[in-house]
Parts: structure tokens; C-alpha cells; sequence
């Protein structure tokens, strides 16, 4: 699994600690990495690729829905090869 989850699950927590966001909301944050992370693992399986690989056409996928092409273009993501 991507480091990303494990980064975002401590940048959710120490934002609850520090009182930036609710227990309520922290919670709710968390449980949505859980619901990515079955759709990466699922993705990966189905595709037969790695997590990471799935997780860059999830995240691609989800900026050129949302009218970010630049962002999506693959000139401005790591394009190093996928272990």
C-alpha cells in the first residue's frame, strides 16, 4: 500500500490531537483512507498492477473529473517506473 495512507492517517490524527478538527470528523476522515485504500487494493488486483499504480490512476482519474487536467496531465505526476 502507497505511504500516502499511512501519511494521511498521522496528519489526520495530529489534527484531532492539536483540536484543528472533531473526533466526529477525524473519524470520518479515517474511515474514507479505509474506503480508498479497498478501492487501490481492488484496482491493483483487478488490473494486475501495484497499489501504487492504482493509486495514480485513481488519483488522475478523480482531477480530470473534477476539471483539473493540468494537474492530471501526466507531465506534472511521477512517472518513475512502479516497482
Amino acid at each position: 500500500m502507497p505511504d500516502v495512507f499511512a501519511n494521511a492517517g498521522g496528519v489526520i490524527t495530529g489534527s484531532r490531537q492539536l483540536g484543528l478538527i472533531s473526533d466526529v470528523e477525524a473519524r470520518d476522515r479515517l474511515k474514507a483512507i479505509g474506503d480508498l485504500a479497498l478501492l487501490v487494493l481492488n484496482r491493483a488486483a483487478q488490473d494486475g498492477v501495484s497499489t501504487e499504480s492504482a493509486a495514480i490512476d485513481i488519483a488522475r482519474a478523480v482531477l480530470a473529473d473534477q476539471g483539473n487536467l493540468r494537474a492530471a496531465s501526466p507531465s506534472t505526476l511521477d512517472e518513475r517506473p512502479v516497482r
